[in-house]
């Protein structure tokens, strides 16, 4: 909770906090008097305020007793009704589109398959299904308020725009917040998807109450993100948590832990050693699987010789970043708890901690809904200040 700023600021800073404690349980003013710190009378200044926009409603609890005969308590919730977010995530060839009330809870949800690669007429159809999807009954007419959109690559933080992604090369020369903006009259954000799989982690997954910590995804390359003092720490340009270009030495050559430690890494180090007779000539990583899992020589030998490496860098993050937690995200996960456990196997230290996120994959568009969220709470408190400057 933020004390001592400038009144509006904090004022609009501790309806958010309040916003965010309610949208994960339903709470008194009493309670939320407690978890904060603030007064009683500050908490109902905020709350009143939270009335006056509509973001809240009261609810009736009982505490104890059966047959509901314990005493009747007032709690607030936040009302789902008041509008509605989206988000696209581009960060799989499977493109998701997905509508939520203001509680994060999905009314809506659908798929494009098959989209390596984003062209204009890709995003037309985005459009066109997502216009469909607003004018479902189940949408019930409620405001869209904000879009979030997760995309792979280095995203400029500062101008919202794609700086480098071999999957939007087609169409880099559109502003894809403005697209989206013109065409649904909403605010727009674009954001790194790892760095909205970092927030997933920290809101709902197994980073919830870790301050400081990392995100390192290995899938066909490599990416990441940084949790800083209770922060996703996005840098100067919005590249931080790049670690796929951190280098390392393998025989003479000096090379990126994404040419070495990849999932396209480890299937070039297999090709290298001669195709074992389990996996064809265009074997995937799903067949690199279950070839590990069945114990084949030739394959275990490329994927461990690509964990020790891997570990390695883990344990210089650790020691760099001064934290005590790593969640690893991607395919890499197919691989299994012997991965992991030659990951931990290179650590310096024993509460040094790496585990798999538990998410199934689903961390950029749960994060890209709940930064829609925040965008949407900017959009309704800018419009209480606008009506006031009138």
């Amino acid at each position: 909770m933020v004390k001592g700023k400038d009144q509006t600021y904090a004022r609009d800073s501790n309806v958010k906090a309040v916003f965010r404690l309610l949208s994960e349980n339903d709470l008194s003013c009493s309670e939320l008097a407690e978890i904060t710190g603030l007064s009683k009378p500050a908490i109902t200044n905020i709350t009143l305020e939270m009335f006056r926009l509509n973001l809240i409603k009261t609810g009736v609890k009982t505490d104890g007793g059966k047959l509901a005969l314990g005493r009747k308590r007032t709690y607030l919730t936040i009302n789902p009704d008041f509008g509605m977010v989206a988000a696209v995530d581009f960060s799989t060839v499977v493109i998701t589109i997905r509508l939520c009330d203001m509680v994060g809870n999905t009314i809506e949800q659908r798929q494009l398959a098959d989209s390596e690669f984003i062209s204009e007429e890709i995003l037309e159809n985005i459009t066109a299904l997502l216009r469909e999807m607003l004018a479902l009954p189940s949408v019930g007419g409620k405001e869209l308020l904000a879009l979030c959109i997760a995309a792979s690559g280095m995203v400029d933080s500062r101008n919202n725009r794609i700086v480098v992604s071999p999957k939007f090369q087609a169409c880099k020369d559109i502003n894809l917040c403005e697209y989206f903006s013109q065409r649904f009259s909403c605010r727009v954000e674009l954001k790194n998807d790892m760095n909205l799989a970092l927030l997933s982690e920290c809101r709902r997954g197994k980073l919830k109450g870790v301050s400081n910590a990392a995100m390192l995804y290995v899938d066909s390359g490599i990416g990441g993100a940084l949790l800083i003092d209770d922060k996703v720490r996005e840098g100067e340009r919005g590249f931080a948590g790049e670690f796929g270009l951190i280098t390392v030495r393998k025989g003479r050559k000096k090379l990126p832990i994404d040419a070495v430690c990849s999932i396209n890494a480890i299937k070039d180090s297999i090709r290298e050693r001669g195709i074992p007779d389990c996996l064809s000539e265009n074997f995937h990583f799903a067949d690199v699987v279950t070839a590990y899992y069945n114990g084949d020589k030739t394959v275990v030998s490329a994927v461990e010789e690509s964990a020790e490496v891997l570990s390695e860098v883990i344990g210089n993050l650790f020691v760099g970043l001064d934290c005590r937690k790593i969640i690893i995200s991607g395919r890499v996960i197919r691989l299994g708890e012997t991965y992991l456990n030659k990951l931990r196997a290179g650590l310096r230290r024993q509460d040094y901690c790496v585990e798999f996120s538990g998410l199934n994959g689903n961390g950029p568009i749960m994060g890209a809904i709940f930064e829609a969220v925040n965008i949407a709470l900017d959009v309704v408190i800018a419009r209480r200040l606008n009506t006031r400057n009138r």
